[in-house]
């Protein structure tokens, strides 16, 4: 096995962790941009089942209002 020195070790780690933190970082916004597509996706799926809704209920007056 290879032996590396306590300083180039060291110098290694020092080397490999901003490019971590850039990683975490860049994850935990995807994650997060993600989620908020997700709720944002529920809150218009919401919206179109109320427009549905109330567009079949204005078509019924509509409707009896032309047959009348």
């Amino acid at each position: 096995m290879v032996e590396q020195k306590p300083e180039k070790v060291s110098n290694f780690l020092k080397d490999k962790i901003p490019l971590l933190f850039i990683i975490i970082f860049i994850t935990y916004g995807c994650e997060s941009s993600f989620k908020n597509f997700d709720i944002d996706l529920i809150d218009k799926q919401i919206e179109l089942q109320d427009f549905v809704e109330k567009s079949t209920v204005r078509k019924d007056e509509i409707l009896e209002n032309i047959d009348e």
